[in-house]
């Protein structure tokens, strides 16, 4: 079974969706750097939104860094 797959109810297995859940934090911070990148291409670049891009940028380095992190407490756990 691939992560593509699907049960025959065409509901996702849960696995998909307990991957999903771990890696919801890195998405939802992926999301506000578009957001944020977007932004940029209809207003020039100034202290404020150069901050939100900052901000997004790091937001999104924690989350990674925390997802690895859990990622390798469990490997350890197994």
């Amino acid at each position: 079974m691939t992560h593509f797959d699907t049960l025959p109810s065409g509901e996702p297995p849960r696995r998909a969706l307990a991957a999903i859940r771990r890696e919801l934090p890195v998405i939802l911070a992926e999301v506000a750097l578009l957001d944020a990148q977007i932004s940029l291409l209809d207003q020039p670049l100034n202290d404020l939104t150069a901050r939100r891009l900052r901000d997004a940028e790091r937001e999104v380095a924690r989350a990674r860094l925390a997802v690895a992190e859990r990622g390798q407490d469990a490997r350890w756990a197994a």
